[in-house]
């Protein structure tokens, strides 16, 4: 049995090689990093019906103009001019839209580099658990990062610039980019309720257990509230009933294995934790609109 195809750096370069070409201002290591600067929007090629990926190494990026929509690990987000987002490994992404105009600066860095350059702990941004984040920076915050991304590229091409080097900035650039977070924490933490805390907890349970766990009791019983509180507090913070957010991570799930897979429909309803293979294909065609095997050869 295959693993998930991860959408590494090395696909999205291969899929992307001419956007990275025309940009100019690439430098690309593979198996440890990439950066680019001013690139068309990087997930172009990967947009279509019900695409799904796993992210398998750290991403970091800065959107200076247009607007993206892409949903990581079941969140929907609008990334626009200002926005910086961070993806860790073992994220699933949804590319859903994007605008004409969009462009983005930012670096990929393998796990094993990224552990490599943080020997002492993680950025602060990264040592609560998150998967993904989304934060908005001002016009000075932007250039300043701009400038630290330009002046890396500009080391990496340097002949002779040693690891310790490249490393040293690199962490100066993500440590930037981790305080601006920080600073954003009280106003974050001041517009929370108990009701976003309680959906967030319960996000993270279902990005975690719907493959094997797809009632609402179990989330209930592990969040310590009825059934009943749990469904009306998701509803109240998405709008969506809890019942929609496993459903979605269940078929997200479901369309990672089929697309990246070589398992047999039996073997996902079964990894999937369906009473056969025939319910499975009736719950995926009557959230999908179609068959699993249909879903396959799209």
């Amino acid at each position: 049995m295959k693993k998930p195809e991860l959408l590494s750096m090395q696909t999205i370069y291969e899929a992307s090689q001419e956007q990275f070409e025309k940009a100019h201002e690439l430098y690309y290591k593979p198996g440890k990093m990439a950066l680019v600067i001013g690139m068309p929007f990087f997930l172009r090629p990967f947009i279509r019906s019900n695409g799904v990926y796993l992210i398998e190494d750290y991403r970091i990026g800065m959107f200076s103009q247009g607007v993206a929509h892409v949903r990581v690990n079941l969140i929907e987000h609008q990334f626009s001019a200002g926005d910086v987002m961070f993806v860790t490994p073992g994220s699933v992404i949804e590319p859903l839209d994007y605008s004409d105009d969009v462009l983005v600066a930012g670096m990929g860095l393998a796990a094993e580099e990224f552990q490599a350059i943080f020997t002492h702990g993680l950025p602060t941004m990264f040592n609560g658990g998150a998967m993904n984040g989304q934060i908005h920076v001002d016009e000075t915050t932007q250039q300043v990062l701009a400038g630290m991304l330009r002046v890396l590229l500009q080391l990496c091409h340097t002949e002779g610039c040693s690891e310790s080097t490249r490393h040293s900035m690199i962490a100066s650039c993500i440590n930037f980019i981790s305080d601006s977070y920080l600073k954003t924490t009280p106003e974050r933490q001041a517009r929370r309720t108990a009701a976003s805390d309680l959906f967030d907890r319960f996000i993270a349970l279902v990005n975690t257990h719907a493959k094997e766990q797809h009632k609402l009791n179990f989330y209930a019983n592990q969040l310590y509230v009825t059934p009943h509180h749990l469904g009306n507090v998701v509803a109240q913070v998405s709008g969506l009933t809890a019942k929609d957010w496993i459903d979605r991570a269940i078929i997200t799930s479901a369309k990672v294995m089929l697309r990246h897979t070589n398992m047999q429909v039996a073997e996902i309803a079964d990894h999937l934790h369906f009473a056969n293979p025939s319910f499975f294909c009736k719950y995926f065609r009557r959230m999908e609109g179609k068959t699993p095997q249909e879903y396959r050869e799209t």
